[in-house]
């Protein structure tokens, strides 16, 4: 398994998320991006962008699946990205 990615440092460690950690992806889609987790449950890990993006930020779309979520700060996992779709649009429209 490979450490490395997309554009970013090396992967080092997990880490726990919570609430108020800026997290950043490279995704092939929509490749480095940074988010604010905004909810941490047993099962999942939300995610959005942060408050001053612009209002054609794209977080994160169709095809930045597997990407891997890093602590902004210290370079450690939290997550794994899956069914991603920038809501902001239309929050209510199906994945």
């Amino acid at each position: 398994m490979s450490t490395s990615v997309l554009e970013l440092d090396k992967v080092q460690r997990i880490a726990d998320a919570v609430v108020g950690m800026t997290v950043v992806k490279s995704g092939a889609e929509t490749g480095v991006t940074i988010g604010i987790v905004t909810e941490v449950t047993a099962a999942l890990i939300t995610i959005e962008k942060p408050a001053d993006a612009s209002e054609d930020y794209v977080l994160s779309d169709l095809g930045d699946s597997g990407a891997v979520w890093l602590d902004a700060q210290t370079g450690q996992a939290v997550g794994s990205h899956f069914n991603g779709r920038d809501q902001s649009a239309d929050p209510a429209a199906p994945l």
